[in-house]
């Protein structure tokens, strides 16, 4: 089998958060790099994907790298484009070669398509260069919950397809990516990823805020995943508090990702984007009250590797 990891480069919600107090689960915002069969896929672009990008530089692009590409082919997959989810893109250091090629795949935001969204955020006076000044070859697309995204290889061109109609058989190395859009994030809501190789998956759903009895739809896209990593910003007292509620601001709390956890009965849960405000010990002891919830719980943080 080949080789199906997932690494956390950015699991802090909101803004970065440096300091002594989050050294240990990090304070850059969200970014997660899933390694299926050599294939690089990467879910937002927060702070987080700079240290990827210098990463995978030195793993690929590097004269004395033994892993290294003629060229570099990456699979950049965004939920949504509020700032702690694409800040970092402009840093990422393999957009800047000629010979990488970048799949960007994302919603469109309102009214507005993915390519615009990211374009208009690096223009003067907010960033001296453009998307067009990035040496990298972007191709960017629009997804939806309709659709599927098949990496059949660095060889071929990956195919976005209608999964209610689009049937194509899929070779034992296909990769395969799903959405579900999820309508609990401010403005526009957020897309869920899954991402299925050699039988196993994992299932990427930060932004999200919970319902009362379960996110029922959520529950059943993430069933019997391998790894479901939920977002957890909040304890409960944090998001009920009388006087500053964080109800309706699209985050969930420890409870709300482990009873998705529990109901959709996936094999791991991985806590991430933690509150700005939470130092490492906070981390620490929701990490524990949601183990005594489900068991085979983690509280994600930076440079942590899973294997699946």
């Amino acid at each position: 089998m080949g080789q199906f990891t997932v690494t956390f480069w950015g699991v802090r919600g909101s803004h970065a958060t440096p300091g002594k107090d989050t050294v240990k689960f990090g304070g850059n915002s969200t970014c997660i790099e899933v390694n299926a069969g050599g294939n690089i896929l990467v879910f937002d672009a927060g702070g987080g994907i700079i240290n990827l990008g210098r990463s995978l530089r030195e793993r690929h692009l590097t004269p004395a790298s033994p892993d290294r590409r003629e060229s570099l082919t990456v699979y950049l997959f965004f939920t949504h484009t509020h700032h702690d989810h694409t800040e970092g893109l402009p840093f990422f250091e393999p957009a800047y070669f000629g010979k990488t090629v970048m799949h960007m795949f994302g919603p469109r935001m309102l009214t507005s398509d993915l390519e615009d969204v990211l374009a208009h955020a690096m223009v003067p006076p907010f960033f001296p260069i453009s998307m067009e000044d990035m040496g990298a070859q972007k191709l960017i697309q629009n997804i939806s919950e309709r659709n599927q995204v098949i990496i059949a290889g660095q060889d071929a061109p990956p195919q976005i397809i209608n999964k209610a109609t689009d049937k194509r058989p899929l070779t034992s190395e296909a990769v395969v990516v799903g959405a579900m859009k999820d309508y609990n994030h401010p403005r526009d809501g957020v897309l869920i990823y899954s991402v299925e190789y050699e039988g196993k998956r994992v299932v990427i759903a930060t932004d999200v805020e919970g319902y009362i009895g379960g996110d029922q739809k959520l529950i059943g896209f993430a069933h019997g995943a391998d790894l479901l990593i939920h977002d957890a910003q909040y304890t409960y007292e944090v998001y009920a508090d009388g006087k500053y509620p964080k109800q309706g601001w699209g985050h969930s709390t420890v409870e709300m990702a482990a009873e998705v956890a529990q109901k959709a009965q996936v094999k791991q849960l991985a806590l991430t984007h933690h509150d700005p405000l939470d130092t490492d010990r906070m981390v620490d002891l929701k990490e524990l009250h949601a183990q005594k919830l489900f068991k085979n719980t983690f509280a994600a943080y930076e440079g942590l590797t899973v294997t699946l």
